[in-house]
């Protein structure tokens, strides 16, 4: 028996799973930290998959910072949302720099 709707499935549990850091982390600093982290590690994620179906795969990052948005404090909505985006930036110049120092050790 094959799941028809993983990525449907675990858009909804990653979107739960934002809510629920959200909620356990009430602190910003936490927060920022948090989905900072995650934005670096998404990036890093999807630089080192090799297959071309990389939608599935947004989506379910898409859940989680949708659902840790969504439960922030409505004044902190937008710097969250900037520190994930900073995130992914660092995350794929994070990727660029690991790229550049494994191959000048060959």
């Amino acid at each position: 028996m094959t799941i028809a709707y993983v990525f449907e499935i675990a858009f909804l549990v990653f979107l739960g799973l934002g809510i629920i850091f959200s909620f356990i982390l009430e602190n910003l600093f936490l927060q920022g930290i948090t989905i900072f982290l995650f934005g670096v590690i998404a990036a890093t994620l999807q630089k080192l998959r090799k297959t071309d179906l990389n939608f599935p795969y947004i989506m379910i990052i898409i859940g989680f910072v949708l659902g840790y948005v969504l439960a922030s404090r409505s004044g902190h909505r937008f710097l969250l949302l900037v520190l994930f985006f900073l995130g992914i930036f660092a995350g794929m110049l994070l990727k660029k720099v690991i790229k550049k120092h494994v191959e000048s050790r060959k």
